[in-house]
This record gives structure tokens, sequence and C-alpha cells, in this order.
């Protein structure tokens, strides 16, 4: 694992709501698909490493905080217009910034076993 282009990856899907919720992007964004752990570059990775790190606890940390952070973003495309900025400024930031803290504590941990 890559940490710096997953937290790139990552962090980019603030900007991704925002020029969705603002109608700048262009994208259809589907609530139900953006709210799936599993279908972001972040959400393959951890499925392909679910059974090697499936005991490692900063492994599944990160998991739980990257499906909360999934299940928070597609609450706020399913809430647009009504109430989606103050989920993107709130509850989104908090989850974002968790699971930004989950990657780079699981980086370190593998970078030190090996396991990446």
């Amino acid at each position: 694992m890559n940490s710096s282009d997953t937290l790139i990856v990552h962090l980019a899907w603030k900007h991704r709501l925002r020029g969705y919720l603002e109608g700048v992007s262009g994208e259809t964004l589907d609530p139900e698909v953006v709210a799936r752990e599993d279908c972001c570059e972040l959400g393959h990775w951890i499925a392909s490493r679910c059974d090697a790190l499936s005991a490692v606890p900063e492994f599944i940390q990160m998991r739980e905080q990257h499906a909360a952070f999934h299940r928070c973003a597609g609450n706020i495309v399913r809430c647009k217009p009504d109430g989606a900025e103050y989920l993107l400024t709130t509850e989104y930031a908090r989850l974002s910034a968790r699971v930004v803290y989950a990657i780079t504590r699981l980086s370190h941990v593998l970078e030190k076993a090996e396991y990446s």
C-alpha cells in the first residue's frame, strides 16, 4: 500500500462531493454505490488484504473507519441539497480525518512488519 497515493485518492472525495453538490462536476453519483466501501481504490485494496491482515488491529480500525466514511458520503449524496453541506463540513470531515489517521497508522505498521 502506497500511503501517499491512498491519501490523495481518499482526500479527492471531498472535492468530488463538493463539485457534485455545487452542480459543477457533471458527475452523477448514486448514493447506494457511494455508500459502499468496496467500490473505491482503497476498498479494493482492503478486500484484497482481508485474509492476510484480519488480525492486525490497525487494519480492522481502518476498514471500519473507511466503511463509516462511505456511509456518510452516501448520505451526503442522498441528502442533496437538504443538509448535505452540513454533513460535509461536520460528520464527513470528522470521518475523513479518522480515515487519514487510520491509513497513516496502518502504513507504519505494515512498513515495520512488511505485510504490504
